[in-house]
């Protein structure tokens, strides 16, 4: 159980850093265009 809940904290840790860097990804790319 314990485990199980690392394993979220983890995911949810990677899932909002992924949605960071898409957002500012998006961002660059705007500012180029």
């Amino acid at each position: 159980s314990n485990n199980n809940n690392n394993d979220n904290v983890y995911t949810y840790h990677v899932y909002s850093h992924v949605l960071f860097l898409l957002t500012y990804l998006k961002c660059l790319l705007s500012l180029f265009n």
